[in-house]
């Protein structure tokens, strides 16, 4: 007998919420709890957590390649508002090149981000309160797993 991997409806446990529901409510909470604390701590909020993460990174980012990385989050008005905040805050340094426009950290924004970062460490353990490390990181690779899954599959059929 062949194995296809699914699961009947009339099997799935009726004791847990949809995965499309937790996986949004996880993305909310984390959003509110996230941008709560750095905000109340640093002054700016997830957004700008985001970007600074993904300047350090790679110093040097392309501003306009890193914008359409980040249209999974942001719209371009949102984008560009938080990294101009970053900017007028003097933690991050624009130099126009013939490559576009490269962004990297000053050093009052590496110092601001490092401080973050000890922030969000402990996000990390307030979110994985109870699990192991390695269960943590199977359910991430679960997750990437059902994401490739729905990448591949044809909604046509």
């Amino acid at each position: 007998m062949s194995q296809d991997n699914t699961t009947p409806a009339t099997a799935r446990s009726s004791t847990h919420k949809p995965i499309g529901y937790l996986v949004k409510r996880i993305d909310q909470e984390l959003d509110r709890y996230v941008d709560g604390l750095l905000r109340a701590r640093h002054g700016v909020g997830r957004g700008h957590w985001q970007v600074l993460r993904s300047v350090s990174d790679r110093p040097g980012l392309n501003r306009a390649e890193f914008a359409e990385e980040a249209k999974v989050f942001y719209d371009e008005r949102q984008l560009a508002e938080l990294i101009d905040a970053l900017v007028d805050k003097g933690w991050i340094r624009q130099e126009d090149s013939a490559a576009g426009t490269l962004m990297s950290l000053t050093a009052e924004g590496e110092r601001g981000f490092d401080a973050m970062r000890v922030t969000q460490d402990g996000t990390w353990t307030t979110l994985t309160q109870g699990l192991t490390e390695e269960s943590y990181y199977q359910v991430l690779g679960h997750l990437e797993l059902m994401l490739d899954n729905l990448e591949r599959a044809d909604p046509a059929g």
